[in-house]
């Protein structure tokens, strides 16, 4: 059997559930179930629209239940037992935003934070298969999972990353090192995670063709795929302290507070409509009691994931309503950040996904809530959210807010990718 050992730390608290609810602990299905996400990335660069031979492969590798897919995973995880009972106390103004549903948003530890595994917890896991071909695949998919992205709730913000310690022990070679270079820097981090990305894919690439699955084109970009054309990668300035790393992306994305406890000049609301809660109240005071179709032109934070949360409060009544995807419950946010260590330096990684908005899209996302006075809800708001001008082209307006975000990125941070 062929096997990969590694000693892994966590650099941000991991958020992760098992069977008691008031504990956090590390689970093998979990690390699994995100291996499965960046396989479908990272092997989307070479199935593109085949997304039926995109399942088999992943049922070819890490097992399948599925119609058509249908078998066992050639993949064993083992990971060691870790339970977390202690709460977080928040480092800075920016993580109770990133991590508001664990920690709470206005404390340090706030009152429904829960559990986590603290920054610091090393512990082992073990990687097993009888297939040299099927590890080397889900290997590449770890690299992309610990490098990239994180484990648990909110690990789209930072939550849940997790580190390589050193170079793991493996029996297959796999093209790749885990680890960068101790002699830490921006170009020392730029060359490695430019020459590992080109191996990534092709690697993966070599893996698919050998197991004897067709190349597919890229038409409608549906789902995230780990591409030159579809995705970009960008690293901060490597800083002492992990609150440093988060503090320079929460600059970029959130600005800072101002008066009223409001972050304000970041990129998330520069292209945020503020003032939807206030034409819902409007129409309340005008004697509406069910309240359709709400103007907000300047409204694009849907664009980088979905559902959002508004909550604004006037007086004696609040506003409370969602805005999310027609079709789903939720739309997984195209930006993912996270935090990686090596040789006590901590310093931030940012990528981004683009892909098709929703089938169809042609101007307004659906929203639902209301009017409250108390629990009592005194007006329902319910109906279309017009995030496009009139005569304003989907398609285009929503590459403009990419084009943009983007620029905005290369303006704050190294790109390594592509």
């Amino acid at each position: 059997m062929y096997k990969a050992e590694f000693d892994v730390e966590a650099i941000t608290p991991i958020f992760m559930r098992g069977a008691n609810p008031r504990g956090a602990e590390i689970r093998a299905s979990s690390i699994k179930g995100l291996m499965r996400w960046w396989f479908r990335a990272l092997a989307g660069n070479y199935f593109g629209d085949d997304i039926e031979n995109l399942r088999l492969a992943e049922g070819r590798i890490l097992g399948s239940a599925g119609s058509g897919g249908t078998g066992k995973s050639r993949i064993i995880i083992e990971a060691e037992r870790v339970e977390g009972k202690s709460t977080y106390e928040t480092k800075n103004k920016y993580e109770p935003y990133f991590w508001f549903s664990q920690v709470g948003r206005n404390s340090k530890i706030g009152r429904n934070s829960k559990p986590a595994i603290l920054p610091g917890e090393r512990f082992h896991i073990t990687i097993k298969s009888y297939e040299g071909t099927a590890l080397k695949a889900s290997l590449l998919s770890l690299w992309m999972a610990l490098h990239l992205g994180g484990f648990g709730s909110r690990s789209r913000k930072f939550a849940g990353s997790l580190f390589p310690v050193a170079e793991p022990d493996m029996d297959v070679e796999v093209g790749i090192r885990f680890v960068p270079p101790l002699e830490i820097s921006i170009d020392n981090l730029k060359e490695y995670y430019s020459e590992t990305f080109n191996a990534l894919i092709r690697e993966t690439t070599e893996i698919m063709g050998k197991l004897d699955f067709k190349r597919g084109v890229v038409k409608d970009i549906r789902y995230p795929i780990f591409s030159q054309e579809t995705s970009w990668v960008f690293i901060g300035t490597p800083a002492n302290g992990l609150s440093d790393a988060i503090e320079e992306v929460g600059k970029w994305y959130l600005g800072d507070l101002d008066r009223r406890g409001k972050f304000n000049g970041g990129f998330r609301f520069r292209h945020a409509d503020r003032k939807i809660a206030h034409r819902i109240y409007r129409k309340y005071l005008n004697g509406e009691t069910h309240i359709r179709n709400i103007p907000a032109n300047d409204e694009r934070r849907p664009y980088v994931g979905l559902p959002i949360q508004f909550y604004k409060k006037f007086d004696s009544e609040f506003v409370k309503f969602t805005v999310d995807h027609w079709n789903a419950n939720r739309r997984a946010s195209s930006l993912i950040m996270t935090v990686n260590k090596v040789d006590n330096k901590c310093y931030p990684v940012i990528t981004v996904f683009k892909y098709l908005f929703m089938p169809d899209y042609r101007g307004p996302v659906k929203y639902s809530g209301g009017v409250y006075r108390g629990k009592t809800r005194v007006a329902s708001a319910n109906g279309k959210l017009f995030i496009l001008r009139k005569g304003e082209d989907s398609k285009i307006a929503y590459d403009r807010f990419y084009d943009k975000l983007i620029e905005d990125l290369r303006s704050s941070f190294v790109e390594v990718f592509p």
